[in-house]
């Protein structure tokens, strides 16, 4: 059938700004119209209907058959109802007859389709069949004192077509829209706005965003946005002066224009208060519906205006993620794709807006009147991230500390995180500390102050271990002063890794000591510590710490056996044939013995070893067994030469 134009309410749309109209349907006995009530059941017998939008607004025209006397309860659940019986409109009927069996024509005879003449003959008949029935109704309407009028089952007596607009515009008032917002601009109240007040509203929207403190919102001349901002945040008082500071804030319950209090009450009850992520399409979508109302095109610009309003307990995400500051490129896509985005509340109203200042004043600083949950999250989440890797996996530290940075890497929200994670993680229940025992939650406080206080020093702590751990080791005395420390070792050990043939190992870590060529002493006290653990100190686990303390100690004693030869080296320019020699017995006792031979003695030694008859088919063991005997026989002879321990 062609379409039949909806039915505006006139005065009901430009009352609100908003356009509302009645899609006009049509039913019978054997057509039943489905009703929002039962979702879309047919008649029984009969196969479903579609389900209907629940929120559209129908017109349905019944038409009645020659014996068929319908009743009031027969049309409860739907909303309104013009009942036209066909003995009253006999042109009506025939013409409702003949698009009825033009219908019908295509089922009955399928030879219908195979020929193309006859068939685009049938669809110029249908059309004008479709067109002439369409009138007809149409030309009901125009005099609704001929039908029968029912708005939810209850029958209304309909005089003329202004006392019809009268009952539309006020069933709408009363029934579906009560509390629809007065917002009149013909650029962004419909569902899907023209590019050019797609436009406007992105600009409005970055006024908002960049120029909250500003006269009409640093917007001069008279642009498309100036229009949207008039009407939308001017005209509402939602861009107001309060305590002396212009900006944007809630609506105020004695002083609403436009009605949007009741949006912001809406919205506030449909977010809740349990810091639980809500979908944007969601929330649009009880916004558009009943009993709101309100058009999709200006949804955005209320949106942003609520998350302004309300900065201090609303966090947005945006796939997932918690958006640390609303751009304009987040704010264009969530215009164009809601789905995208999430709110989350929490009420931080009445002592909990105190117990919040209190909290947050002792841990974060002194904030703002108008601090955003990203404003008071943010330092705590960028302390954390900033923490090296050793601090955030450290076992070493308090068991509150550890669970404070467990709260940090797993709460996934703000609120969660201030509210519930850090005061379970100090021992104290969510419910206890939202209730605002002033001696608990003074308590909490200073808990977390010193495991931030804590976890801020951790790394600084093994930093200054490791200081400590250079100094026993290597000069055995401690130094608290880093830069003196570096110039004893440096002065103690320089020049030392040519006395060994191992470049990689301890020479390496030799040159790494006396290395000047580092920014500041703790980069080179944390270089040092990278090339024993292997890794830099910044990601060292346990693990990597005792094996650098290990490998420390096992490069100490390197490092005074080469004193060693250096000290006692004929020629300390000439040491390439400097040797020492330690042999460790069962009964603990240590002899050590450095030699220096000449060319001549290192050729008597060549021929001497060369005489041992069989050598190379002793095993490893026996070959060390003899040389460890020859060392001990030297210090029988030689007792007093080098130390013996």
């Amino acid at each position: 059938m062609a379409p039949i134009p909806p039915m505006v309410a006139r005065r009901v749309s430009i009352e609100t700004g908003s356009l509302r109209s009645f899609a006009v349907r049509f039913a019978s006995k054997t057509h039943p119209q489905p009703t929002a009530r039962d979702g879309g059941s047919a008649a029984a017998g009969r196969e479903p209907a579609p389900p209907q939008n629940i929120d559209e607004l129908v017109l349905v025209i019944y038409l009645t058959e020659d014996d068929e006397k319908p009743h009031a309860s027969q049309f409860k659940g739907q909303e309104i109802v013009a009942v036209c019986g066909f003995d009253q409109h006999e042109q009506l009927r025939e013409t409702v007859l003949n698009k009825m069996a033009l219908d019908e024509l295509p089922k009955r005879y399928a030879a219908l389709h195979q020929d193309p003449i006859a068939y685009r003959e049938y669809l110029v008949w249908l059309s004008h069949a479709e067109t002439e029935t369409a009138t007809q109704f149409m030309n009901l309407l125009a005099e609704p004192n001929g039908l029968d009028w029912f708005f939810n089952g209850e029958k209304y007596v309909v005089t003329s077509r202004r006392d019809l607009q009268g009952r539309l515009s006020t069933w709408l008032e009363a029934h579906c829209y009560p509390l629809a917002p007065l917002l009149r601009n013909e650029l962004i109240m419909w569902e899907q706005p023209s590019s050019s007040a797609s436009t406007g509203r992105n600009r409005l929207i970055h006024a908002m965003l960049t120029a909250p403190d500003q006269d009409n919102l640093g917007i001069s001349k008279t642009p498309a946005e100036m229009s949207l901002y008039l009407s939308l945040l001017k005209a509402s008082r939602l861009h107001r002066h309060k305590d002396g500071i212009l900006g944007l804030y809630p609506p105020d319950e004695h002083c609403d224009p436009c009605k949007l209090h009741p949006v912001w009450e809406g919205i506030t009850d449909y977010l809740g208060d349990s810091g639980k992520q809500i979908q944007l399409t969601a929330l649009y979508r009880f916004l558009h519906n009943r009993p709101y109302g309100i058009k999709q095109g200006v949804l955005p610009v209320l949106l942003i205006a609520y998350l302004l309003s309300y900065r201090r307990e609303v966090a947005l995400y945006q796939e997932g993620v918690y958006c640390a500051q609303l751009t304009m490129e987040q704010a264009e896509l969530l215009c164009k794709r809601p789905e995208f985005f999430a709110l989350e509340r929490f009420d931080l109203g009445g002592l909990r807006g105190e117990l919040f200042d209190q909290y947050l004043n002792s841990v974060i600083g002194n904030i703002p009147a108008d601090a955003t949950l990203l404003d008071i999250a943010k330092p705590l989440v960028n302390f954390a991230s900033r923490l090296p890797d050793y601090t955030k996996q450290c076992k070493n530290l308090s068991l509150e500390a550890i669970r404070v940075m467990a709260a940090f890497t797993q709460a996934q929200s703000p609120g969660v995180l201030l509210f519930e994670a850090l005061p379970q993680a100090l021992g104290l229940s969510p419910t206890d500390f939202l209730n605002g025992e002033p001696v608990l939650v003074e308590q909490c406080i200073q808990k977390l102050v010193g495991v931030l206080r804590e976890l801020r020093g951790a790394y600084d702590a093994l930093l200054y271990d490791w200081q400590t751990s250079l100094g026993q080791t290597l000069l055995q005395e401690s130094m608290a002063d880093l830069a003196s420390l570096r110039t004893h070792l440096t002065n103690r050990y320089q020049g030392l890794d040519i006395y060994t043939p191992d470049k990689m190992g301890i020479g390496a870590f030799i040159r790494r000591l006396c290395d000047p060529g580092y920014p500041s002493d703790q980069a080179w006290l944390e270089s040092t510590a990278a090339l024993l653990g292997k890794v830099p100190p910044q990601k060292w686990k346990d693990a990597n710490r005792i094996e650098a303390e290990f490998r420390l100690k096992e490069r100490a004693q390197q490092l005074f056996e080469l004193e060693k030869l250096r000290l006692e080296s004929p020629d300390k320019n000439h040491n390439g044939k400097a040797m020492l020699v330690r042999l460790v017995d069962r009964e603990n006792q240590t002899i050590t013995k450095t030699v220096y031979p000449t060319e001549a003695q290192q050729q008597f030694a060549t021929r001497q070893a060369d005489q041992i008859a069989d050598w190379e088919t002793f095993d490893e063991s026996a070959q060390l067994a003899i040389i460890a005997e020859l060392i001990k026989r030297c210090q029988t002879i030689h007792p007093n030469r080098d130390n013996q321990s």
